[in-house]
């Protein structure tokens, strides 16, 4: 049992000598008498006596004396400097006392008193008080029964219901109940309350607990009382509360896939309130913030990352904690950003050629690079063919055009390209054209040197082709003699 015995406030005297302050000091004693157990024969009294100032910062006079009296701590006297602040107590005395117990309970006096500071305007200060020492339990007091069970129910994070079920018998009845609350991050065990306990035989109690908080894990204890001291404490099943979510979300590409990361948030040094986390669930949601949310998928409680191929290349995610004991519990959720992902780009389009090509001579190929993620062309590849032979098939890095030299005949073309996505497109739509070599002409009539003074000629040409093909047209150009 804890005591505080305070004295009153001196006294101040007015010294012409000294500075004018009102300042007054007293003297408090924090004395702790433990409850005696059955067969025990004595107790340990701590505790302490300090001397309070008020009125001034400081006092330091060394010419003052210390004297005690009372059956705790006996007669004494001895000197005693004083550097004693208004703002930090100065201890004069350290108890620790073992003292005998008795049958029956007993009080002991305690006094004490600090002389000698009168020159600095300060009379003496005084404490006068007693303590109650308990009696002695013979070695067969019987100890309160333990409860038999110690339940939990979560009405919120903040509010609790434990409930207990504890046995009190005639010869050692129970007179009360103490119920502590333990945090799991920090250990600490808080006492939150001690009810009398007025039921006989079996009876089930509660209590209300609102000391709880969001992204924590309790537990409680109780233990019964009687006069011959208290019972084991028995503890309820661990319970957390709503979890504190992962913070930051962030979305990269990451090669063909993306990659969200997340942190756990920053917490107290010891009260790291994510490895309370009993697993974590990502979810998606593809092209528009109209469009339906995916299932959430589950993760390690502890990840921080997670990769995967995106169905869409416009995607965007969030992350939330879970905890599922006593009830299953769920955080906010850290929701990322849009990212377009890299993706395969849509099949290119021709741009040329437009029209028939010459056989054997340098012709142009051109497209263009169709991007759905805003990446340029990195890569592509060009195939032709004459007939419906054999693919020729050429590459390249950035270039929309490539040059060829052809054969005559039926000309079909594809092209793909990439861009920093490592699958190519589709290839696109063929390109037929026709590549020939020129016809051959010569002029038969009239022969060559031939002149004519008519105003009417006739021009007997000479058509080969080599591909057999007819002449469709002629043209041709005179020109009259000088």
């Amino acid at each position: 049992m804890a005591t505080t015995i305070t004295g009153p406030w001196t006294t101040w005297i007015e010294n012409p000598s000294v500075s004018l302050y009102a300042r007054r000091m007293r003297l408090v004693a924090s004395i702790d008498v433990p409850e005696a157990l059955p067969g025990q024969t004595t107790v340990r009294v701590q505790g302490r006596i300090v001397l309070e100032l008020q009125g001034q910062p400081t006092l330091v006079d060394g010419s003052t004396t210390f004297t005690t009296s009372g059956g705790l701590l006996g007669t004494t006297s001895a000197a005693k400097s004083i550097n004693v602040s208004s703002s930090a107590p100065q201890p004069l005395l350290i108890i620790d006392k073992v003292v005998s117990l008795v049958p029956t309970e007993r009080g002991l006096s305690i006094g004490a008193a600090l002389a000698g500071a009168e020159a600095m305007g300060i009379s003496p200060a005084v404490l006068t008080g007693s303590i109650t020492i308990p009696a002695a339990l013979p070695p067969s007091a019987a100890l309160p029964s333990a409860p038999s069970s110690v339940g939990r129910a979560r009405v919120s994070d903040t509010n609790h219901t434990i409930s207990y079920t504890a046995t009190s018998t005639t010869g050692s009845p129970i007179e009360r109940v103490r119920i502590w609350r333990q945090n799991y991050l920090s250990g600490a065990q808080t006492l939150i309350g001690e009810p009398k306990w007025t039921a006989t035989g079996t009876a089930t109690g509660g209590i209300t607990d609102k000391g709880t908080s969001m992204g924590g894990r309790y537990r409680w204890g109780v233990a019964t009382v009687n006069k011959h001291g208290q019972s084991a404490v028995i503890w309820s099943a661990w319970i957390k509360t709503t979890p504190t979510g992962p913070v930051w979300a962030r979305l990269a590409r990451a090669g063909s896939q993306v990659t969200g990361t997340w942190q756990r948030g920053v917490y107290l040094p010891g009260m790291n309130q994510a490895s309370l986390w009993d697993r974590l669930e990502i979810r998606y949601q593809y092209d528009s913030a109209d469009a339906a949310w995916t299932g959430w998928t589950s993760l390690g409680s502890q990840a921080l990352s997670h990769t995967w191929t995106p169905a869409s290349a416009v995607v965007r995610f969030e992350v939330r904690a879970v905890t599922t004991e006593g009830a299953t519990l769920y955080s906010a959720a850290a929701r990322s950003d849009w990212i377009v992902a890299l993706t395969q780009p849509g099949r290119p389009t021709w741009t040329q050629p437009t029209k028939p090509q010459l056989a054997g001579s340098s012709m142009i190929f051109g497209w263009t690079h169709r991007s759905i993620d805003g990446t340029l062309q990195g890569a592509y590849e060009l195939r032709w063919r004459v007939d419906g032979g054999s693919w020729t098939t050429l590459t390249g890095t950035t270039a929309a055009t490539r040059s060829a030299t052809l054969p005559a005949g039926e000309i079909e073309a594809q092209v793909r390209t990439r861009g920093e996505h490592v699958t190519y497109s589709d290839w696109s739509d063929t390109l037929t054209f026709v590549s020939a070599y020129p016809p051959t002409v010569q002029i038969l009539s009239p022969a060559p040197g031939t002149l004519t003074d008519v105003n009417r000629l006739t021009v007997q040409l000479g058509y080969a082709d080599p591909a057999d093909a007819p002449m469709v047209s002629a043209e041709g150009a005179c020109c009259p003699s000088q």
